[in-house]
C-alpha cells in the first residue's frame, strides 16, 4: 500500500511526495491527492517519486493524466527527484519509455 502526502514547506510550491507500492487499490486516493496538488498548485506541482517501490499500470497512467490536466490548467508537473531504477525497470515492462517520461514531465534528468 502506497503513501503520499502534500509537501508545501516552500511558499507558492507544492510538492506531491510518494512513496511505497501502489496498485488499482490505492488509484481513487492517489488520484484525489494529485488533483488537489494541482489545484493547490501555482504554476507547477513537483512529484517526488524516490521512496515509490513497487507499481501497476494504473500508477503510470495516474501520472500522465495528470500531467494531460497540468496542461490543460496551463499548469507543469515536474519530476522533484530522478525516478528510481526499480520504477523505470517496471515502466518499461508495462511499455512504457524513458522518452514518455522526458517528453512529459520537465525535469531535469530521468534515470
Amino acid at each position: 500500500m502506497g503513501a503520499f502526502f502534500l509537501d508545501t514547506g516552500q511558499p507558492g510550491r507544492i510538492r506531491l511526495v510518494c512513496s511505497g507500492g501502489f496498485s488499482l487499490a490505492d488509484a481513487q486516493g492517489l488520484k484525489q491527492a494529485m488533483v488537489d496538488a494541482l489545484n493547490d498548485s501555482e504554476a507547477s506541482l513537483a512529484l517526488d517519486l524516490q521512496d515509490v517501490a513497487d507499481v501497476d499500470l494504473t500508477f503510470f497512467q495516474l501520472l500522465f493524466a495528470l500531467s494531460a490536466q497540468a496542461r490543460l490548467d496551463g499548469k507543469s508537473v515536474v519530476l522533484d527527484t530522478s525516478m528510481p531504477d526499480a520504477l523505470c525497470h517496471r515502466a518499461e515492462e508495462l511499455g512504457i519509455a524513458r522518452r514518455d517520461f522526458e517528453h512529459v514531465f520537465h525535469n531535469e534528468e530521468v534515470r
